[in-house]
């Protein structure tokens, strides 16, 4: 390792995440929460860090469906959502 390399020189903070993504922290919190976010690392139990690799990684699945597909078709990730939001109720 280079002297001028720190060991988290490939992790972001939540903050820098959020900030690139143009979203809030807030957000990144829930979409943990929900696991549809990208991964990330907690180092020393309390600071969050996510490695920029697996982020774009995480990017590259957030590709849309083709205009043809349906919802409709791939209700397995909304059923999973759903019942998480509702208690393993589906509505």
């Amino acid at each position: 390792m280079k002297d001028d390399q720190s060991v988290l020189s490939d992790y972001l903070t939540k903050a820098e995440l959020a900030q690139q993504l143009g979203r809030s922290e807030r957000t990144l919190d829930r979409w943990a929460v929900l696991r549809t976010g990208p991964p990330r690392t907690r180092a020393g139990g309390r600071k969050i860090l996510y490695n920029r690799g697996r982020v774009e990684q995480w990017l590259e699945r957030q590709t849309e469906q083709p205009p043809g597909m349906k919802e409709e078709q791939n209700p397995v990730g909304r059923r999973r959502l759903r019942s998480r939001v509702t208690g393993g109720q589906y509505s």
